[in-house]
Formats: structure tokens, sequence, C-alpha cells
């Protein structure tokens, strides 16, 4: 396929068909409340693929969005996706399919966080179970493939209340070893659903699947040089086991004399145990995000940390997503990431220092991510206090 009409930054549009750029999300017309959800979590610009796609999603459009990560899409589509939801109607009206559970908690916990001022009412679908009088009350479902074979979602796919179908990480999904479960869902969705495909490649099963489902869509691509860790100032500390990283990141915090700072790790005993440290060795107060935690609970934490009231935030992945924090002075991967593409979305803040604790058996990691952002990172100087 051949892609065609000239777009600010290397974007481009397939098809003849123009589509207003909006400026900003004001300009987008959305809902009060959905601007306020918007405002709460920092976002201040719409990214090029957001200018141009949200406002066709609003609309109700079929559309296929492809760029890398760090892009938009996901939030694009999420945006879309609040604006139609009729917040009074306690029914199924959204679904959204992810490769993994750990990725569908991250996309529920944006929703949740974009949509705080409607209120929104989401879930994750996990397992087999029947569906509860509740679950079929959430306006907005994330599940995986397996959970597209349940109960749950057997019941979900014949509402006819549904809107909107979104496949995050379509490149994946569309694999043909998620095949079965998708066409499955596709089957019993009516032709009156909103299909949006958000992926990062355009491979031939994409764009063959792409011509098949959507054949009117609309499909915006993103083709820009990669993307970029700008100027933040990147640093690696050895440390392989639990008590030399929280050695290691109390004498870190010391050095950096309070400057706010955001942690990232694995699991929430982990956090916990950072916490109380933090405390102890420090004398800092520190608050904790996870996915196990209400709406009005993470949006409590994020709140005091850009307040000031406590200098750190233990964020516990996957609620790595949906923190929304746009200007962090320091910030430290305890855990490293799996790969390059989440190292980014932590970072991807205007930030001036980050720290990652790295063990031998993760150094090829680090160095996929220098490779993949042409960045170097340099291991942590002993006068680290130099640098905040």
């Amino acid at each position: 396929m051949t892609f065609h009409g000239s777009v600010n930054h290397h974007h481009a549009l397939e098809t003849g068909e123009q589509v207003e750029e909006q400026p900003s999300f004001e300009a987008m017309r959305l809902k009060k409340d959905l601007l306020q959800g918007i405002a709460k979590c920092d976002i201040v610009t719409p990214s090029a693929i957001q200018r141009r796609a949200i406002t066709v999603l609003a609309r109700g459009r079929d559309a296929l969005l492809q760029g890398p990560a760090g892009a938009g899409k996901a939030t694009a589509a999420i945006i879309g996706l609040l604006q139609r939801i009729r917040p009074t109607v306690l029914k199924v009206q959204a679904l959204v399919l992810t490769p993994t559970l750990a990725r569908a908690q991250q996309l529920q916990a944006s929703i949740e966080m974009l949509g705080a001022a409607f209120p929104i009412h989401s879930r994750v679908c996990v397992g087999n179970a029947a569906p509860t009088e509740d679950d079929l009350k959430q306006q907005v479902f994330v599940g995986t493939p397996d959970c597209a074979m349940s109960d749950t979602w057997d019941q979900l796919l014949h509402a006819n209340t549904v809107r909107t179908l979104v496949l995050d990480h379509a490149d994946e999904l569309l694999d043909p070893s998620s095949n079965r479960s998708i066409h499955r869902v596709f089957s019993q969705m009516s032709s009156a659903v909103q299909l949006v495909l958000l992926t990062k490649t355009l491979s031939k099963g994409v764009l063959e699947m792409a011509d098949h489902l959507l054949p009117s869509s609309l499909r915006i691509t993103t083709k820009h040089s990669p993307m970029s860790l700008g100027s933040t100032q990147q640093f690696f500390v050895r440390a392989e086991d639990v008590a030399s990283r929280v050695d290691a990141l109390c004498k870190l915090c010391k050095d950096a004399c309070g400057t706010p700072t955001v942690v990232f790790c694995n699991n929430l005993a982990t956090a916990e145990l950072l916490v109380k440290r933090l405390d102890e060795e420090n004398g800092l107060s520190a608050g904790v995000m996870h996915s196990d935690m209400s709406p009005e609970e993470r949006e409590e934490h994020r709140s005091q940390f850009l307040k000031s009231s406590i200098s750190a935030l233990v964020v516990v992945d996957p609620c790595a997503h949906g923190i929304h924090l746009q200007q962090v002075p320091l910030v430290v991967n305890f855990d490293l990431p799996a790969r390059p593409d989440e190292y980014f979305s932590r970072h991807s803040y205007r930030l001036p220092v980050a720290v990652s604790f790295v063990a031998p058996s993760e150094v090829s990691t680090l160095h996929a991510v220098e490779r993949q952002y042409s960045t170097h990172i340099k291991e942590l100087p002993k006068n680290a206090a130099d640098l905040f």
C-alpha cells in the first residue's frame, strides 16, 4: 500500500481524504469532564497522531493507527472511546483487547485516570468466571485473547450496547497464534461497532486483516525518525540483589537532597520496603501507586507528589503507563523493564536524570535500549550529588 498526503513532521495519511489537524484538546470539542481528566493527567499538548486521530475516533469512525511506542496511539484511542461513552448508561459500551494481562492493567489504569471526572466504570477481564451483575454494569472492559474465549466476554460480545472495539498491539493480536480468539470476537460483533486497530508495525498480515475488516477505515501512520530520550542524562548502577539496590537508592536520594523522585519497581512488596527504608534512612515521605488501588487512591498519591507533599513516588508496574507526569527531576529504575519500549515509556517525561539499577544478567537489556534509541547510558559517578 502507498501512503500519501504530506503532513507535519513526516506524518502521513493514507487515502486522499482530508482530516483536519486539531492544535489542542480544547479545539477537539471534547466533553468538559474529559478535558478535566486530560488536564489532571498533565497531558498538555496532543501528539501528532492524536491531533489527527481523536476527533475522527470520537465520531465513531473505524481507524488504524500505526506508530512506535510513545507516539500516543493508546491515549488517542482511550480519549476517543471516552468521548463516545454515555456516562449515565451502566452497560458495557467499549471493549479493549491487548496481548498481556500487565498491558490490560496499564490500559485500565489510564482509562480510569482520563475518565476520573465522569466517573467511568471499567474493569480488567480475568479468568473464565461467569459475569456478575456488577460486571455487566461496567462501561469499559479490558482483556486478553484468552479472556476473549471466556463466558464473561461471550456475554459482553452479545451486548447490543457495545459501541467500540479497540485492538491494542494489533500486530501481535493478529498473529496466527491469537487468530482463533480474535476471529471469534469479530464473528460475534455487530457490523455497527466501531473498530480501532493500534499497531507499531504495518506487517503484511496486519494490512491484509485491515483490508478485510476495515475496507473504508481511516489509516493514520507515523513515519518519523527514531524516538529520542532527549537531553535526559542516563546512568546505571551495578546492583544485583534487593539489599544492594535499596542501599544504592537511599544513597542516591541522599545525594539528590530531597529532589522529587519517581521509583519504578516490579512488585508491591518491594515498593512497601522502599517506602519504609526511604523514611528510616533518608527521612523522606513517599507514596505508592499500584494497580490494585482505586483510581481515587492513585490520584491522591499522584496529587500529593505534584504538590510536593511527598518527595518520592514508588510506582509498581503495570501502573507505569497510568501516572502521566510530565516533569520529573529524577527517575529511578529499581527494577529494569524487560523491553526497550517500556524503558522509553518510563522516561518520556521532561526529566534531567534517569538512573537504572542493573544486575549482570540485565546488561544485554541495557544495551538493547542504547541501540534502539541511539543513546549512551553511563555508569553513575561517585560524586552523584553534582548532578542535582
